[in-house]
């Protein structure tokens, strides 16, 4: 109930700013729960969350963002020792179809406006209704996520909603996830390793998601016994150095199976 108030008083915020559906927000935020309430309460005003990694700064926002027109921008006033909020202030005034610039956190930027408020379910905007279903919604565009090459400039990929639901059920096939378990994600918010390995498999099988900040290597193993969590995927190099730490044969973890991500993905 709660995270259905915050994703419905996101949705009415951004309604209320004049977004109109099939506008593009960009979301650079952590591997936090707001995040993903953010990006569900997009698809719920029929917008398209374009969620970018945290670790991108003014050089590698300007290349990729003009691709996609986004008319907003959400991030948090920090995020680790980066002052996002004033960084993406300044990426607006560079990329021209942004309208909006919001954040998360209080004492933000002038030109930022917060949806603190909005996550904690509140301010639900008397008079902004939420919009109907459409004809055919799930084959609109749900997101559009940057996929990177070398040195290449980041390359927009949108996918629709069926398509995330068919990467999903595909995961929970492979992987053999059950109905309400649960599943930990240690990466970044932003493309198929996060979204379709963890995020939508854990929407479709009812299952706990839990979360794992994912530079902190040491922590994992204490995040995976703590929250009980049955699956995970990581990258070779990760699991190696925790086989061999002995930590994936601890009596108290309860993964049951764990995906390898190869090759590994950028944060």
């Amino acid at each position: 109930n709660e995270a259905a108030g915050a994703v419905e008083a996101l949705a009415r915020q951004f309604i209320g700013l004049g977004l109109e559906p099939d506008d593009v927000v960009v979301v650079q935020l952590g591997n936090t729960v707001e995040a993903y309430l953010v990006m569900l309460a997009l698809m719920r005003a029929h917008l398209i969350a374009c969620p970018v990694p945290p670790l991108w700064r003014e050089y590698e926002l300007t290349r990729a963002l003009p691709q996609v027109a986004p008319r907003a921008i959400i991030t948090a006033r920090r995020i680790g020792g980066q002052a996002h909020a004033e960084m993406m202030r300044v990426v607006a005034s560079k990329v021209m179809s942004v309208r909006h610039v919001m954040a998360i956190g209080t004492h933000l930027p002038d030109g930022v406006s917060s949806i603190e408020e909005a996550l904690g379910g509140s301010g639900l905007l008397p008079g902004i209704s939420l919009p109907a279903r459409r004809r055919g919604s799930a084959n609109h565009i749900a997101t559009i996520c940057f996929e990177q090459d070398g040195n290449i400039c980041p390359q927009p990929v949108a996918r629709s909603h069926n398509q995330w639901l068919a990467a999903g059920l595909c995961h929970i096939a492979a992987s053999g996830i059950d109905h309400g378990e649960t599943i930990l994600n240690p990466y970044f918010p932003t493309g198929l390793t996060a979204l379709a390995g963890t995020f939508v498999p854990a929407i479709i099988s009812a299952s706990t998601l839990a979360l794992h900040h994912p530079l902190d290597l040491g922590g994992l193993a204490e995040s995976l016994a703590k929250t009980g969590t049955v699956y995970t995927m990581l990258p070779p190099q990760v699991i190696e150095t925790l086989a061999d730490a002995g930590k994936l044969k601890s009596p108290d973890l309860k993964l049951r199976r764990l995906g390898c991500v190869w090759p590994p993905c950028p944060p």
